[in-house]
């Protein structure tokens, strides 16, 4: 969906849209702050409407200045501010300067759009800023501490009346501060709920809803999709895994060698935290997990001598490495990393036919989002199973079922038990086999030889 610019935007195509700006309109600013709130689902067009309330706010009301949060500065440039950029591209005689590296906006009549993060947590560098409005994107990142900082910089503009506190969120547990400060005192004081379905956007892609229905669990679709603030915490934050029908026991895996073999790593030394490994397959989008290595006390170099002498590998065309990203640093242990250690055994085995991938991120994805992915393999929306533990990976069963969070903690896993750091393992294989070969296509492949 491409971004409408400014002047051809219609409102009135999604509803929840234009009845939002009405009321961002019509509201009386003598009662003070508007707290405006735009829950709902992926692709529903909330940052849109959002960029065009910014827009309009800083046009209406010279000396304007409103700041674009996000926690991460990286992922606001690629978000809400390409939004922005995009909608008032067709009124550059209005744009006085535009400053790309400190992502600052001055229109002609001296109103600004500046950005900023928190992911640093030093909430005082916003103590000097003066505004008349603040947007936090993707404000289920955020916490109450962050959200009452920039508040309290609203209304110190005495010639701009209109301020105004505008949050997108996609929703999250009820015990978010999201929830019980905003969502649930929704027409409290000059707070105001606006809900958007993903359904109601028909700008999107006809694939587009089932993409998303295969890509995320049953839970996860209540949430993304339907825009229920529901809680999917547990015990375990694999709530999606099933033992009784993932769990093939019984059954040795049989390695089709038409697709690539993977492996996938978590590196750990220390006593309850087992040198971590496994191997298996993607076939035409749907994982196997044929065998684990959990072996304390080994290191990198001992348990890729492990997985080489298994036989596994030996009539494999490609092997495909993939794992925690920190295994490319070098560290006190020698002068090669880990990956360069697994590289070099795998080049020099003896019976080598196959070509080596390394499949490694430049950073680990977010915990949640890898976790998020593994849930969607485990069962999605549509109710498909894609993801498979062999026999010999009982190891990686336990860790789906048993693993649990650290205490006070929504998402950290507790890694004190040996099975939690395979689980890892698979979670970074996963995730970036998600993430390159299936994001955004709207049918799942595995990579076959011919």
């Amino acid at each position: 969906m491409s971004t409408p610019q400014l002047q051809d935007f219609n409102p009135k195509l999604i509803p929840w849209q234009y009845e939002a700006i009405k009321y961002y309109n019509d509201f009386d600013y003598s009662k003070g702050v508007l707290e405006l709130i735009f829950s709902g689902s992926i692709g529903s067009a909330k940052s849109v409407n959002a960029a065009h309330i910014i827009a309009i706010h800083c046009l209406k009301n010279s000396g304007a200045r409103c700041l674009v949060l996000r926690r991460a500065l990286k992922d606001l440039k690629r978000t809400i501010w390409q939004t922005i950029l995009a909608h008032i591209a067709d009124i550059p005689h209005l744009v006085k300067t535009y400053n790309k590296s400190e992502m600052k906006i001055v229109f002609v009549n001296g109103s600004e759009i500046i950005a900023d993060s928190y992911d640093k947590g030093d909430l005082e560098k916003f103590r000097s800023l003066e505004l008349s409005m603040c947007n936090i994107e993707e404000a289920s990142e955020s916490n109450k501490e962050v959200y009452d900082a920039v508040k309290m910089r609203l209304g110190r503009i005495p010639l701009v009346k209109e301020n105004l506190m505008l949050t997108q969120t996609n929703p999250d547990e009820p015990s978010h501060y999201l929830y019980k400060e905003l969502i649930a005192r929704d027409g409290i004081g000059n707070r105001k709920v606006f809900y958007s379905l993903t359904e109601q956007n028909p700008f999107l892609p006809k694939w587009y809803i089932q993409n998303l229905k295969e890509d995320l669990d049953p839970q996860m679709a209540k949430r993304m999709l339907q825009g229920q603030w529901i809680s999917i915490q547990g015990q375990t934050p694999y709530y999606a895994y099933d033992t009784n029908k993932q769990f093939l026991k019984d059954k040795e895996y049989i390695f089709n060698y038409n697709y690539p073999v993977d492996l996938m790593h978590d590196f750990n030394i220390g006593e309850g935290k087992p040198m971590s490994a496994a191997i298996g397959q993607n076939i035409n989008g749907v994982f196997h997990i044929a065998k684990d290595f959990v072996i304390e006390g080994f290191n990198t170099s001992e348990i890729i001598d492990e997985i080489i002498q298994t036989g596994l590998l030996n009539e494999a065309r490609q092997v495909r490495i993939f794992g925690d990203c920190n295994g490319s640093n070098k560290d006190t242990r020698g002068n090669k990393s880990d990956y360069e250690i697994i590289i070099k055994a795998l080049e020099n085995y003896e019976k080598r036919k196959y070509s080596i991938k390394k499949e490694i991120p430049r950073s680990n994805p977010p915990i949640r989002t890898r976790q998020n992915n593994v849930n969607s393999y485990c069962l999605n929306d549509l109710g498909n199973i894609r993801l498979y533990i062999y026999k010999d990976a009982a190891v990686v069963d336990e860790g789906l079922r048993l693993t649990k969070l650290k205490k006070g903690s929504t998402y950290q896993e507790d890694d004190s038990d040996y099975f939690q750091h395979v689980v890892t393992a698979v979670g970074y294989y996963v995730d970036r086999w998600h993430k390159k070969y299936r994001l955004g296509k709207p049918i799942s492949r595995g990579i076959v030889f011919e």
